[in-house]
């Protein structure tokens, strides 16, 4: 069988091909229902059987084979013929589906599961370490993957650049921005005060404490400088005991310093 098939045209391999798929059509026309899902369960016996014994590359090679032929199925198929074939696909699945039980709906979501990650992490297997060894003469930016766009937005507060999207006070909620025009202001507000000791009280408030954090990107957030911290000194904050809001914390007290 297997030296009459190597041996044979391109016009004879399809010529028995679709004689093969006559005969089957016309073998399936008349079967029962029985016959029908006998007939598959051999089937699906012996595709199981034989994957099992499947080496790896085995694998990859008849999963390979089976893309192409799939893609190459796909691109001569007619608009209608493409929506025909999804349309069966849909109610296939619904029936597959709708006939699940509990536990094989929890098998195939968990396996989804581990593909879809397995997927996602095959596909930033390239930047493994890439912040340990910097090539500068790879273009990252223009890496598919990779759609960071360029630094086009500017910070409100410190006027750096940034990039779309980025998380509002990334640039500068760590006290990046000019720390002796900050130190000067407070001096004038409050005379007599040394500069120095405001610039190192800043550089030891802006990286530990939250509340600084939080405020700068509070400020990032509001779209102009015409704003009010509004405290209504009448309601009871919530778990707390009325006027709770006019007791301020040591934290606080350190923001305002």
């Amino acid at each position: 069988m297997a030296a009459t098939r190597a041996a044979e045209s391109p016009e004879q391999m399809s010529s028995r091909l679709v004689g093969q798929c006559t005969r089957q059509a016309a073998s399936r026309a008349v079967e029962a229902p029985e016959e029908a899902r006998a007939r598959h369960d051999d089937d699906r016996a012996r595709h199981v059987a034989s994957r099992a014994a499947e080496s790896p590359k085995q694998r990859s090679s008849r999963l390979a084979g089976q893309c192409t032929r799939q893609a190459a199925s796909r691109a001569v198929e007619a608009p209608e013929e493409a929506q025909a074939r999804r349309d069966e696909d849909r109610v296939r699945h619904a029936v597959s589906r709708a006939d699940e039980s509990p536990e094989q709906r929890r098998s195939r979501s968990e396996d989804q599961r581990r593909r879809q990650a397995a997927s996602r992490a095959a596909q930033w297997t390239f930047m493994e370490g890439e912040a340990f060894r910097y090539d500068p003469t790879k273009s990252y930016d223009s890496h598919a993957q990779l759609c960071i766009g360029r630094m086009t937005d500017v910070c409100a507060q410190c006027k750096a650049y940034k990039w779309p999207g980025e998380a509002p006070g990334m640039c500068c909620s760590n006290g990046k921005d000019d720390e002796r025009k900050q130190a000067d202001r407070r001096c004038k507000t409050n005379p007599g005060t040394r500069g120095d000791i405001v610039v190192k009280l800043q550089q030891m408030l802006h990286p530990h404490n939250t509340y600084a954090h939080s405020f700068k990107t509070a400020l990032e957030r509001i779209p102009s400088d015409e704003y009010k911290v509004i405290i209504k000194a009448d309601k009871t904050p919530v778990g707390e005991h009325a006027r709770r809001f006019n007791e301020p914390l040591i934290n606080e007290v350190a923001v305002v310093i």
